[in-house]
């Protein structure tokens, strides 16, 4: 508690000080300045004032006033919610129905919250000022919007959370409202039990206790509506206590048919009332004064400063000039900056445009080599197949007769290699022409080549589709297919597979194509992935200039997966 510095101290300091007036205290001890010390000594003096054996409220009233201007010297927030919270709380417990004396200290609070106890102290606040705004509570709505805030933020708060005893209090107070008298009733009960036992919490308890008997008046259950009323009487040392002890105290009799005696406790109340109606026009008349004393403080240092203004226009026009000057530069540099900007901004887009006319030349570049490779391939199937086929066949022939003229081991030899030479030429030109598919689709160009190589017997390729039922584009087509050729090409050369699998699966605008074997795997830092011709490299170049991803997936004597996705 010496070192005003504690934060933490210093947010509690109304729980820490309510009802326990400091009688002795020695600012000297406080390593601050002066702002701070002066705040803290109003604070003080103030709950001196309030909570001490004669109470002054409006002195009270002033102190707290006081340090919430000691305030603006000490950059803080913490400070003037603290002075605010004690200017409150002395208006929650002095403040009648119908005044409005809190709206401005209430607003200022609003505009300083920043945590979530900031947010509960300030529903709090709203809810017993917005009960006190009107007789009527079915017609404020702002009285039931906090409860739902309230609850929706203590659901989360567990009971020992400083507020919550408040809480509960004020859930009471909300079904009582709402005629449900027993269901109030445990909301007090809960918060008798969370009061116990902490001296800053007597004035709830005492309060609890009186809401307590009231509801069982209501619920028509008299012996423990007079049973609480005694422990509120106990518990209260204020007029009000006494006010409202004795007018419930009246109602009580008056419930039991004890008309003598609750008339008197009745002539006590209004007595009480009186008085107090009296207490409370003195305090909000002193809160006025005081504020309009502030008010002509104000007009007159108003007053000063017109006369010294009056003395200093020559300074204000030179002083005006100069803001016009540097508001004019200001306003240049920003117009540079903006131009730097756009300059920037478009130098960077014509590097995107140089960046995407490279991007489709090299796209141009790869479409050029692979329509070179089609047209070679269908040279070469041509030329296999129709003149060295042809040739083959011819051979054939002829050396048919000489076989005939002659039945030698050697000539036979000689036509089974012819034989074989022959169907191998074939076997060459069907796969080199077999990539050509204009007249063909996709899936059963490369189905073909499945059979091909799976009827050699030493691999077997299987193909499976899913939602290729319509045709791409033929180029697109062509390319695709070009791709699943050179690579199932390489399985075949270089992967040592007995198996092989090759997967389409069409989803709305996207490709999916998977290649799998069960051969030795390989090293992407080998020189299988190489970037010459239609190797791994360029293919995986021409998949990622298409839009697509190009994925590799393989496991030294465990096989290789290939994944390509492609836009379409």
């Amino acid at each position: 508690m010496e070192n005003i510095e504690d934060k933490a101290w210093l947010t509690k300091l109304d729980t820490l000080l309510k009802g326990n007036p400091i009688k002795s205290f020695n600012p000297d001890t406080l390593s601050t300045n002066n702002s701070s010390i002066d705040f803290l000594k109003a604070m003080i003096s103030g709950y001196n004032n309030r909570f001490g054996e004669t109470s002054k409220r409006i002195n009270a009233y002033e102190d707290f006033l006081q340090a919430l201007k000691y305030t603006e010297d000490i950059d803080d927030p913490t400070y003037k919610k603290t002075a605010l919270i004690a200017i409150l709380d002395l208006l929650k417990s002095e403040i009648f129905i119908g005044s409005q004396q809190y709206e401005s200290y209430l607003e200022y609070f609003r505009e300083l919250k920043e945590t979530v106890e900031d947010d509960i102290q300030l529903i709090l606040y709203e809810i017993v000022f917005y009960s006190k705004a009107d007789e009527d509570l079915d017609i404020d709505f702002n009285y039931y919007d906090a409860v739902k805030r309230m609850d929706a933020i203590f659901e989360n708060l567990s009971e020992t959370h400083s507020l919550y005893p408040y809480y509960l209090h004020e859930k009471g107070i909300q079904y009582k409202l709402d005629y449900q008298y027993y269901k109030a009733i445990d909301y007090f009960l809960k918060t008798e039990r969370l009061c116990k036992g902490k001296s800053h919490l007597n004035r709830l308890e005492g309060t609890t206790l009186w809401q307590i008997s009231d509801c069982y008046l209501n619920a028509k259950n008299y012996t423990q509506a007079k049973s609480y009323l005694k422990k509120s009487r106990a518990s209260g040392n204020t007029l009000k206590d006494t006010f409202f002890d004795d007018r419930l105290d009246s109602k009580i009799l008056a419930a039991t048919k004890v008309y003598d005696s609750a008339y008197y406790q009745l002539k006590n109340s209004v007595s009480t009332e009186y008085k107090l109606g009296y207490k409370n026009n003195t305090l909000e008349s002193s809160i006025l004064a005081v504020e309009n004393e502030t008010e002509r403080l104000k007009s007159d240092k108003l007053l000063l400063d017109n006369k010294r203004r009056l003395t200093q226009s020559l300074l204000i026009t030179t002083a005006a000039l100069l803001f016009l000057g540097s508001f004019i530069a200001v306003l240049l540099h920003k117009n540079n900056r903006k131009k730097r900007i756009l300059a920037e901004q478009k130098s960077i887009l014509e590097q995107q445009k140089v960046e995407n006319l490279l991007k489709n030349q090299e796209l141009i570049s790869i479409d050029a080599m692979i329509s070179g490779q089609e047209q070679e391939r269908q040279k070469v199937a041509n030329e296999l197949h129709d003149d060295l086929g042809s040739l083959m066949a011819t051979i054939k022939l002829h050396f048919a007769n000489i076989s005939r003229a002659k039945d030698d081991d050697a000539v036979e030899k000689t036509q089974h290699l012819l034989d074989e030479a022959y169907q191998k030429v074939r076997n060459m030109a069907h796969t080199k022409n077999s990539g050509v598919i204009a007249n063909r689709s996709l899936i059963p160009a490369v189905e073909k080549i499945a059979r091909i190589l799976s009827a050699s017997n030493t691999i077997t390729v299987t193909i499976e589709d899913y939602g290729m039922d319509e045709r791409l584009e033929n180029s697109l087509e062509l390319t695709i297919f070009r791709i699943v050729q050179e690579l199932i090409t390489n399985v075949v050369k270089h992967a040592k597979a007995s198996k092989a699998h090759i997967q389409f699966t069409r989803h709305e605008d996207n490709l999916n194509i998977i290649i799998e074997d069960n051969g030795i795997g390989f090293n992407r830092n080998s020189g299988r992935f190489s970037n010459d011709g239609m190797g791994l490299g360029s293919i995986e170049k021409r998949v990622e200039l298409m839009g697509g991803n190009f994925t590799i997936d393989s496991i030294l004597e465990k096989g290789t997966s290939i994944l390509i996705d492609i836009p379409i």
